[in-house]
This record gives structure tokens, C-alpha cells and sequence, in this order.
């Protein structure tokens, strides 16, 4: 395994919300000169593991959970370089089990409790510039989107945001054709 290749699954949201939500952190990091990154809610990430098996158990993952619905509701902050500015992610029965699925799979049950939340900035930033962001682009949001399928991203905390990238993408069990 090469030096800083750790992997995280993410959920992407459908291409508009993805576009509202990818113009608005490069607008942020334009004008506070921050990282620009993909939206993503990580359902599991620092994954420091060999890209075939992080693939193979990926794909496993997705035979598991079914789509379902995320909603993004409240931003928030935390002083967090990477939870600098976020909306947070309602936390359904349904995307905490997908989480749950992949910490089984990756044997990470020893993780922090998920957070599931949406990074607007990452950075250093000061509590008072977040308020005035808040101020500026509204504290509510009540986006929803149905997840049909997740991605392998070339990211961690340990890489730079930069660097990071989309592998592929797997799509959801559904329940056209099952046997039971």
C-alpha cells in the first residue's frame, strides 16, 4: 500500500442539488480562501486498506443497504479544520444502519459515533466569521435526496483536500428481481 492512499465512501447527492451545493463551497472558498471539494456526506472514511479490497467490500456494502432518503436540515460548526462549516444530515434509521453496515464490514466498530453531516468549509476559521456566513446563506436548509448509490473517494484527513477523487461508484440493492 503506497503512502497516503486511504479511501472513504461517500454519498453524492443528484447532480442539482450537487451543483447548489458544489457552487456554494467554491464561492466560500473563494472568498476565504479555503479548500474547494466535492459535496459529500462520508459514510465511512480513513480507510487505510488495499484499493481491491476496499473495491470488494464496497460492493458488498452496496448489496446490503437499499436506497433510501437523506435530508440535509441545519448548519452548523464545529472548530474542526474538516467540520469547520457543515449541514448536518438527519440521522434516519436508514443512513445510520448504512454506516453501521460499512463499520461492520471494515471491522470498525471502534469509531467515534457517525456524525453525518455535510461540509460546506474546511479550515480554521473563527466562530464569528461562521456566524456571519450563517447570517449571509440561511441556517435552514430541509434539502432531500434519495441515495442510489455510493462512491469510493481517494480521501482522507490525511490527504489534502486537493487531491482527492471520485474511484467509482456502486449502486444500491434494489428489490427489482430479488428472490426471496
Amino acid at each position: 500500500m503506497e503512502k497516503n492512499k486511504e479511501y472513504s465512501i461517500w454519498i453524492i447527492s443528484p447532480n442539482d442539488v450537487y451543483h447548489m451545493l458544489s457552487n456554494l463551497i467554491i464561492r466560500l472558498a473563494k472568498q476565504y480562501s479555503t479548500p474547494v471539494f466535492d459535496p459529500h456526506i462520508t459514510l465511512l472514511g480513513d480507510i487505510a486498506l488495499p484499493e481491491d479490497f476496499v473495491v470488494s467490500r464496497t460492493n458488498e456494502l452496496a448489496r446490503k443497504i437499499r436506497p433510501f432518503n437523506v435530508t440535509l436540515t441545519t448548519i452548523g460548526y464545529l472548530d474542526d479544520f474538516f467540520r469547520s462549516l457543515f449541514i448536518e444530515v438527519a440521522q434516519t434509521k436508514e443512513l445510520m444502519e448504512a454506516n453501521w453496515q460499512a463499520r461492520k464490514l471494515f471491522k470498525r466498530g471502534y469509531d467515534p459515533e457517525y456524525f453525518p453531516h455535510l461540509s460546506l468549509m474546511y479550515g480554521d476559521i473563527e466562530p464569528q466569521v461562521k456566524e456571519r456566513i450563517i447570517a449571509e446563506i440561511g441556517r435552514y436548509f430541509n434539502i432531500k435526496f434519495s441515495v442510489a448509490s455510493i462512491h469510493i473517494a481517494l480521501a482522507s484527513s490525511k490527504i489534502d483536500p486537493k487531491e482527492w477523487r471520485i474511484l467509482t461508484e456502486f449502486v444500491l440493492k434494489t428489490t427489482q428481481g430479488e428472490k426471496r
